[in-house]
């Protein structure tokens, strides 16, 4: 696996269990090529929260680390746990009153869906479930094909609401034939399928 695979696998393994403050701008930086920005921004996102990660999850970074010819020692504050922790998050298809209308991002993201070639999009209303996750909010979630390089897709739709539209909705975009961790596939299964319409 490429330095660019184990980074967008680590991302996903990452996802809904760090802030997501913390892993978006992790992914800016991978989507920049600042590899070594981007793990630095992971540990300590990491560390600061206290998130525990998997031997498998530690194996991965630790190989990321030596590709970036960075120092593992850092490695050593972050807590371990011998299985991923539970989805903290409760996903609805977003049919409940009261929500912010995603009409706009909806648009913005279907034209781009037509432009870039992207195989499939849902939208899922995220909740979470203790206090110690991350807020209440859209969630997009894109399948692209295979070879197409995820960071810069969530760059490009993360630019074009933020610029738009004034918000800072949630993308999870992965290749279609990506082995995904728990947190998306209950996202998934609770998506309202927008593209193809």
């Amino acid at each position: 696996m490429d330095m660019y695979s184990m980074t967008a696998d680590l991302c996903r393994r990452l996802a809904g269990r760090v802030p997501d403050d913390y892993i978006n701008v992790t992914r800016s930086h991978f989507s920049a090529g600042e590899f070594a920005s981007g793990l630095q921004a992971t540990i300590l996102g990491l560390q600061d929260q206290h998130i525990a990660i998997t031997d498998d999850e530690a194996d991965l970074i630790g190989r990321l680390l030596i590709d970036a010819e960075l120092d593992s020692d850092e490695m050593d504050a972050i807590p371990r746990t011998s299985v991923a922790p539970p989805v903290e998050y409760e996903f609805n298809p977003g049919e409940a009153d009261g929500l912010p209308d995603p009409s706009p991002a909806d648009r913005i993201i279907r034209e781009l869906a037509v432009q870039r070639n992207y195989r499939w999009i849902g939208r899922t209303w995220r909740t979470p479930l203790t206090e110690y996750s991350n807020a209440a909010i859209w969630l997009y979630l894109v399948k692209t094909a295979p070879g197409i390089e995820e960071f810069g897709e969530f760059s490009l739709i993360d630019s074009r609401f933020s610029c738009d539209l004034g918000v800072k909705w949630l993308m999870e975009v992965f290749d279609e034939t990506a082995n995904l961790p728990m947190y998306h596939r209950a996202a998934l299964s609770s998506a309202k399928q927008i593209w193809p319409d």
